[in-house]
């Protein structure tokens, strides 16, 4: 019997995801294998399975919250799980983490959403804030997600930790006219501006072209999906520009890479993130960032004008000259390496579950 002393849980592992999958990276960058339990639509009874590059583990849990911790706790004692790592709050594993006296670590994925401000005024937040509260350790992002949650736990359990990127394979300057914005098409990411920054800025240069990746529309069955909205999205769009902005939908994790590989520009104006996956993965393989302030964490990531741009949302986007310029100094790229590789927050994560299970 393979033992998994510590589980990750999740939500939308096999859908769309950015929580999801910094922990199935994180999970191939582990000595340990973690096991996963997942939460996501569409499951209606206990189903095992395997993702990822380690081929890890994965309990999908069904929607019954009685079933699920049924569910979590059977494999807990079969796997002699000793620590739960909530990446998000996934309340089945907080619930059955508390009741089983297993260490817990909970991530803080998204600001506005799952920080404890935003929780305290929730429906319910009388019953979750106590169990939060509880918590051994608090993974926080940013420093204003810091600011908020460390109102509520003791300074020493609130860990601020980013997110991560894998480095692609090295590879020459670019040059093409190419940007790139990826993500859920939706208000919040505010896919529109991007598309205006393009249009208004480099729409006019020889080989121009945008494209916008990720799923749009209310067909993804995804929270913030939007119909009306990724339509607005497409008409912003003059017939004469149609053919340079393109729409992909979802992609391949080896097809995105291939367009982060040739794509000059990233852009984003997100109004919330925790710390964007794309951003980070972007920069890894030297894809100069055209981004928003995307409340205050831009400026934790990049250093404006030598690793790429942060813009007002009023504020023209830089020349391509600029562009150029950052993306042959492979600053983004050297960002990357040095203060978000995987390599480094796996050793931070092994170093605090062996403190917990101490």
């Amino acid at each position: 019997m393979t033992k998994h002393p510590i589980a990750f849980f999740t939500f939308n592992l096999t859908t769309y995801s950015g929580a999801a999958r910094q922990a199935l990276t994180l999970a191939d960058h582990l000595e340990e294998r973690p096991i996963f339990f997942n939460v996501e639509p569409g499951r209606t009874s206990v189903e095992q399975a395997t993702a990822g590059q380690g081929e890890h583990t994965v309990i999908h849990l069904p929607p019954s919250r009685a079933r699920g911790l049924a569910a979590v706790a059977w494999y807990t004692r079969r796997h002699r799980i000793r620590l739960y790592h909530l990446h998000g709050l996934v309340g089945v594993g907080l619930l059955a983490g508390l009741a089983l006296r297993k260490p817990i670590v909970l991530k803080t994925t998204l600001l506005g959403s799952d920080d404890f401000d935003s929780l305290s005024t929730k429906p319910g937040a009388r019953l979750i804030m106590p169990l939060v509260r509880r918590v051994d350790a608090n993974i926080v992002l940013s420093g204003a997600l810091e600011a908020i949650n460390r109102k509520y736990l003791p300074g020493e359990r609130v860990h601020r930790w980013p997110n991560a990127a894998e480095l692609p394979d090295a590879f020459g300057p670019k040059g093409a006219p190419i940007f790139i914005t990826v993500g859920l098409v939706c208000h919040r990411k505010r896919t529109k501006l991007a598309i205006q920054k393009f249009l208004d800025r480099y729409a006019d240069l020889e080989g121009a072209k945008l494209l916008v990746i990720g799923p749009g529309g209310s067909d993804f069955g995804l929270e913030e999906g939007d119909q009306a909205y990724y339509e607005e999205c497409l008409s912003l769009i003059p017939q004469s520009r149609r053919s340079q902005v393109v729409f992909t939908g979802s992609l391949s994790r080896e097809d995105l890479q291939e367009h982060y590989r040739t794509a000059l520009g990233f852009l984003s104006f997100s109004e919330s993130e925790g710390m964007p996956n794309a951003l980070l993965e972007a920069m890894a393989a030297n894809c100069v960032p055209i981004v928003g302030e995307i409340g205050g964490v831009s400026r934790e990531i990049i250093a404006h004008g030598e690793q790429g741009f942060v813009l007002g949302q009023d504020a023209h986007a830089p020349p391509i000259e600029e562009v150029r310029r950052v993306s042959e100094s492979g600053a983004a790229r050297a960002r990357i390496a040095d203060a978000f590789s995987f390599a480094k927050l796996a050793q931070q994560y092994a170093g605090l579950y062996r403190q917990l299970l101490g």
